[in-house]
């Protein structure tokens, strides 16, 4: 079972890859079609340690904000013109 503390350090980094992804957005520059600048990576990393650390541990309302704001990403991407999108693979 993963720490708590790993769990936090580990959605610090997710929250901080989040930020770059909206800022990317913002600028309206084309995200690279390298996994890690798509928000379903991102989704499943969140998706995986709350399966390792479990939904009930103080984690969970932290990856809740988390995949909201992925959420909000998904949905600019998706009314962003088609050159800001990712390139699928």
């Amino acid at each position: 079972m993963v720490t708590v503390n790993r769990s936090e350090h580990e959605l610090a980094h997710i929250s901080s890859m989040i930020g770059q992804l909206e800022r990317l957005l913002e600028r309206e520059s084309p995200p690279s079609s390298q996994a890690v600048f798509h928000v379903e990576y991102w989704r499943r990393r969140v998706e995986s340690l709350l399966a390792q650390a479990g939904s009930a541990t103080p984690v969970a309302g932290r990856a809740a904000v988390l995949m909201a704001r992925l959420d909000a990403l998904d949905d600019a991407l998706a009314s962003a013109p088609r050159s800001a999108r990712p390139v699928s693979r």
